[in-house]
């Protein structure tokens, strides 16, 4: 049983050749760290400068664009006050043609408005007064015309009378006719009775 496992261990040779592995591992492993430092003290110097060229042509590039955007800002600024000035007579110039012609129009539906109300009341008033006067007339005149009916009346009347009396008047003148001629002949008869 000692035996195997004596088997099983490694001898010297390999012994040292495992050591001196060993070593070099380990020698790899120190100058690894040691790049590794060396690398990462390098890193973070060229991250810093790279930091600091990148901070300075940043500002380099802020202040270009900041003074390009004065400018521009100044230009935009012109430009949109120059446009809102145009817009704004525009604008200015339309208001007042529509105000002019919303006016005018105002005024044309007023007048016509206004001269087609006065004729409506010129002809209301116009039939009320002739209303208003025919029957102001008519009662003026109701006591007139009742006098010329009476007028008419007593003309009629006189007419009756008057035929009457032309129908008495042509009796008494037949009358009067026959009288005259009955004495006429009596007073022939008397002159003949005297000679």
């Amino acid at each position: 049983m000692s035996g195997e496992n004596d088997q099983l261990l490694p001898d010297e040779g390999e012994t040292q050749s495992l050591n001196k592995m060993a070593a070099q591992i380990k020698s790899m492993d120190s100058r690894l760290e040691v790049v590794e430092t060396k690398v990462d003290a390098q890193s973070k110097h060229t991250n810093a400068n790279l930091l600091s060229a990148f901070a300075e042509i940043l500002e380099v590039v802020e202040t270009k664009v900041d003074a390009q955007s004065k400018h521009t800002n100044a230009n935009l600024l012109s430009a949109f006050a120059e446009i809102l000035k145009d817009a704004l007579a525009q604008q200015k110039a339309e208001f007042s043609e529509t105000l002019t012609n919303a006016l005018a129009q105002h005024k044309a539906e007023f007048n016509e408005t206004l001269t087609n109300a006065l004729a409506q009341q010129k002809a209301e008033f116009k039939a009320e007064l002739k209303a208003e006067f025919a029957e102001m007339l008519k009662q003026e005149l109701e006591p007139i015309k009742q006098s010329i009916n009476k007028v008419e009346n007593r003309m009629g009347n006189l007419e009756k009378e008057m035929a009457s009396l032309r129908i008495a008047f042509r009796g008494a003148f037949t009358d009067f006719v026959f009288i005259q001629d009955k004495l006429e002949t009596r007073l022939n008869n008397l002159e003949e009775n005297r000679t």
